[in-house]
Parts: structure tokens; C-alpha cells; sequence
């Protein structure tokens, strides 16, 4: 009996899930350290919410300024001429909200299908008092640039984020590219869900490549040993908090216009 009672919590209990189930944990602790606001990085002064619909787990990376380090950075350094933000699969507007309230962009415009992800997103801008910057729309689909018109979207001066969980090999056509051709756009990849991911990549990249030169890059190195607020943290405790929990290496594209 025991055995079999032994089988089944091993089936459903797993070493990552415990990992996983610490980190949170120890992102909790942070937060509550630093007050729920973001200590380090471009968006410090930000301040999270104490119950997000998403990413509860991150937020000690982010209030540290390590949380997807180099997307933040990308978006941060990118050519001062883009001050509009279009994030496609916004989640609790994390982005939308940090480049606002750190004064890189002027106004952000979120796609997010999720309604209670969308709520999130208001609560995170109006907490940060960027509320009037902040336009929160529904999901996005392959004619979300003519969606843009509406609101007077200079492609020109807009940078785009793309995280829509392997959506983006479909709405990001050719035409889309074309359309964005002064654009900069980032893109998180989930090409891994796909029976053939290499060609999945390979046919996102020749789509845009009439327009925009691309660039791949993975999760660089982080040195949580320089933070004071870890201090009292044991070693392999911070090394968890710069997990990002994936289940792989996760690959980024950044696609500049030619």
C-alpha cells in the first residue's frame, strides 16, 4: 500500500516542481525585502504587484534586474528614435509599464488574450501612475498592424515584443514584416513545441529577411554574488533566483530594420 502510495506522489511530485515551488518562495522573500519594488536595472523604482496573474516566481529576478536580462537590456538601449512600445502577449504588462514609468517610451500599446491578464496590466499601470500611456487590447492576430492604424502607430518609432507561446510563427507573415520594415522587433521563440523547430526558425527569419537583418541569442551569464540584498541568502538559493524556470535554453530573435 505504502508503495503504491509512494509510486503515485512520485509521479506527481517532481525535483523541478520542488525547484520550482523554493523559487517562488524565495522570490517572496525578496519582494517583501525590497517592498515590492524593483531595486536594480532600467526599470528601478518600478513598483510589482503583490498578487500578479503571471510570473510570481520571476519577481526576485526582476526587483535584481536580472529577470530576462537581455531582452530588458534591448529594449532599454534600443535607437532612441522608438519611444512607441507594442508588446504582443503583454501578460501583467511587466514591459509595457517598466519602459513607461523609466521614460524610454512615451506610450505602450498591449496585446494580451487573457481578460484577467489585461486587468493585471491595469492595475500594474495605474499603480505606477502611467495609466493614460497604456492602451490594453485583446489578442493579436495577423492583422494586428492594421489594428495599430487606429491608434496612430508610427511604425517608425515603435519597437515591438513578441511572446505568444509559438503564435508568432503565424502571425508574423511576410506582409507583417513588410508593414514593419522600420520597426524593431523582438522576439521571444518557442520553436521547441513544433515537430520540426529548426525549420520553423528558419522560415521566420527568411520572412523577415526582405526587411530586417536578424540576430539569435540566448541567456547570458548573471552573477547573483553581487547583490547585497542576497547576502544573507545561501548560495544555491541564489543561484535559484536567477532561474527563469524554463523547461530549455531559451532562444531570442531581434529582428532591425536594414
Amino acid at each position: 500500500m505504502l508503495a503504491h502510495v509512494a509510486k503515485n506522489l512520485a509521479r506527481h511530485i517532481s525535483m523541478r516542481r520542488i525547484v520550482n515551488f523554493h523559487r517562488r518562495r524565495l522570490s517572496q522573500k525578496v519582494f517583501k525585502q525590497c517592498g515590492g519594488v524593483i531595486w536594480h536595472g532600467p526599470f528601478s523604482g518600478m513598483l510589482l504587484l503583490g498578487d500578479p496573474r503571471w510570473g510570481a516566481s520571476d519577481q526576485g529576478a526582476m526587483i535584481l534586474g536580472m529577470y530576462e536580462q537581455e531582452v530588458l537590456e534591448s529594449l532599454v538601449n534600443a535607437p532612441a528614435h522608438f519611444r512607441t512600445f507594442v508588446d504582443i502577449g503583454a501578460a501583467d504588462g511587466y514591459y509595457a509599464v517598466g519602459l513607461l514609468k523609466s521614460g524610454r517610451v512615451d506610450r505602450a500599446i498591449c496585446f494580451e488574450a487573457d481578460p484577467e491578464g489585461r486587468a493585471t496590466i491595469a492595475r500594474l499601470a495605474a499603480k505606477n501612475g502611467v495609466s493614460d500611456k497604456v492602451t490594453i487590447l485583446g489578442a493579436a492576430s495577423d492583422h494586428f498592424v492594421g489594428m495599430l492604424d487606429a491608434y496612430k502607430v508610427n511604425s517608425s518609432e515603435t519597437m515591438f515584443l513578441v511572446d505568444i507561446e509559438g503564435a508568432e510563427f503565424k502571425v508574423l507573415t511576410e506582409e507583417v514584416f513588410a508593414s514593419l520594415k522600420n520597426s524593431m522587433i523582438i522576439v521571444e521563440a518557442h520553436a521547441h513545441i513544433y515537430a520540426d523547430p529548426q525549420t520553423e526558425m528558419e522560415g521566420l527569419i527568411k520572412r523577415a529577411s526582405t526587411t530586417h537583418r536578424s540576430t539569435i541569442w540566448y541567456p547570458g551569464p548573471r552573477n547573483p554574488s553581487t547583490f547585497k540584498e542576497l547576502e544573507d541568502f545561501p548560495e544555491t538559493d541564489r543561484w535559484i533566483i536567477c532561474s527563469e524556470g524554463r523547461h530549455e535554453i531559451q532562444q531570442w530573435l531581434r529582428f532591425d530594420p536594414l
